[in-house]
């Protein structure tokens, strides 16, 4: 298409087609640099430098809108300095791009329930199943969903772990040694 500029500078078809040449080129350039910003993003998490991961990360956004990963982390990052309102923007972003982000979608239930919207806060946080890796122990000692305990009598065995620290452990721990529950099914604890 140079050529052909060069003898005819005003040429719309050859002009047009250096500038999609030049719009891929530059498209390829963009998603590259995306791609390294977002990691170094990655790498200053880690290191705990939050600024600079923010920064890393909004760049990334600039060559690239819809990558819902930065838009993630600036969620958590946010929301670890304490910035909920821009975390939630940042998770609601992400979860507009990918639309079933469960760990998007669990983290802006977290900050739903900090601001007390309990209605919106307590249906994302049911995800946690999900995100915290419950499923993966369930399906490790071959537990299906459907299995879990409803608080009904049964036969079997019922197998309780911790999901949210040793404060649930210790008070559900508790709570299966009362006569009651042990009323209902034979449990070993």
């Amino acid at each position: 298409f140079l050529k052909v500029l060069e003898l005819d500078s005003k040429n719309t078809f050859a002009l047009v087609n250096l500038g999609v040449i030049n719009i891929d080129r530059n498209n390829s350039i963009n998603k590259k640099l995306s791609s390294d910003y977002y990691k170094i993003g990655l790498i200053k998490k880690l290191n705990d430098n939050y600024i600079q991961a923010i920064n890393y990360w909004q760049k990334t956004i600039d060559f690239d809108s819809s990558n819902y990963a930065a838009h993630f982390n600036l969620g958590c990052v946010y929301d670890k300095l304490g910035k909920i309102d821009l975390a939630n923007k940042s998770y609601t972003k992400a979860i507009n791009i990918k639309t079933n982000y469960k760990k998007a979608i669990y983290n802006q239930a977290l900050i739903y329930l900090k601001k007390s919207n309990f209605s919106e806060g307590w249906q994302g946080y049911d995800l946690r199943e999900n995100c915290l890796g419950t499923l993966k122990i369930y399906k490790s000692i071959n537990i299906k969903k459907n299995q879990i305990w409803n608080g009904n009598p049964f036969n079997g065995t019922l197998v309780v772990h911790g999901e949210q620290g040793i404060g649930d452990e210790v008070l559900f721990s508790s709570i299966l040694s009362i006569p009651l529950i042990r009323d209902l099914m034979p449990i070993k604890v």
